[in-house]
């Protein structure tokens, strides 16, 4: 059994390798850290995806492998970020870890909507004692921001304000 300290470390770790996958425009990969393995996926644990606004308002859900990935393969390619201020902190229970990060995305999708990039905060809780899978994953974004990409995402739910 790992201590707090390297829980923490490989949760971290868990999020800079989504991100260099998806760097890699690795689709399977990108699902690979947000699913994990065979024995994570037995969980019956349903991923789940926020893109949203740092204001109060109605959310993007994206739930389930499907969901997911219909998600990940709109952002894939082209697909570049970079990832700034990552930091893990325990969770609430012994079996979470939570990531914070910032990151700043570009993508084929967002450029062919005018957008260059868009930065967000990333925030991902991942149990730990399940392959360190990603449970929840919330991309935050200014309310500007995140009226520009509404329209241009994969549908997922809308979810009420």
């Amino acid at each position: 059994m790992e201590d707090q300290p390297t829980k923490i470390v490989l949760a971290e770790r868990r999020v800079r390798g989504l991100f260099s996958a998806w760097d890699a425009h690795d689709v399977d990969a990108v699902m690979g850290h947000l699913m994990g393995t065979e024995l994570a996926t037995q969980t019956q644990l349903e991923l789940r995806v926020w893109v949203r606004s740092v204001q109060p308002g109605a959310p993007i859900l994206y739930s389930g492998e499907e969901q997911v990935r219909s998600f990940v393969e709109a952002l894939t390619p082209g697909f570049q970020s970079r990832v700034r201020n990552l930091q893990g902190s325990p969770g609430p229970n012994p079996s979470l870890a939570l990531v914070d990060t910032v990151v700043t995305i570009s993508a084929d999708l967002l450029r062919n909507a005018g957008i260059d990039s868009a930065e967000g905060s990333v925030f991902a809780q991942l149990l730990t004692n399940v392959d360190f899978l990603i449970r929840e994953i919330q991309f935050r974004f200014e309310q500007e921001m995140y009226e520009k990409l509404q329209p241009i995402l994969p549908p997922g739910i809308r979810q009420g304000g």
